[in-house]
């Protein structure tokens, strides 16, 4: 007997963790499968977020972003459903926030060995 397939892994960059940068986009990944459903509301009013899908294998979501712009101090929740080869589904919902309009949120450190500058052989 062969065993289960992995189930579909759901992450979604800056949930759990520092804020988003107003006008950042929420994104939502799928790995080991393919997102059938996500749905992003803020808080404050239950609004629903426009978004689509971004990345795409096999004709199927493999990543999604919001688009339209969030605003600044706000708070939304994540609704994710990913699906794996087999057909098995994964549930995931999260809480994302933006930071204040005033406070500068740092970009994703470089990664080891990356160069900056105006070298023109890059």
């Amino acid at each position: 007997m062969s065993p289960a397939p992995a189930s579909a892994v759901i992450t979604i960059p800056g949930a759990a963790g520092e804020p988003l940068s107003p006008g950042s986009p929420i994104r939502v990944e799928a790995s080991g499968g393919f997102l059938t459903d996500v749905s992003v509301s803020r808080d404050s009013d239950d609004a629903s977020i426009s978004g689509a899908a971004v990345e795409q294998t096999q004709g199927r979501t493999t990543a999604w972003a919001t688009t339209e712009p969030l605003g600044a101090n706000e708070s939304f929740t994540v609704d994710a459903v990913a699906e794996n080869p087999a057909g098995t589904t994964t549930e995931k919902q999260l809480q994302v926030s933006t930071a204040p309009a005033d406070v500068s949120v740092p970009a994703p450190s470089a990664s080891a060995g990356s160069t900056t500058g105006d070298d023109p052989d890059l």
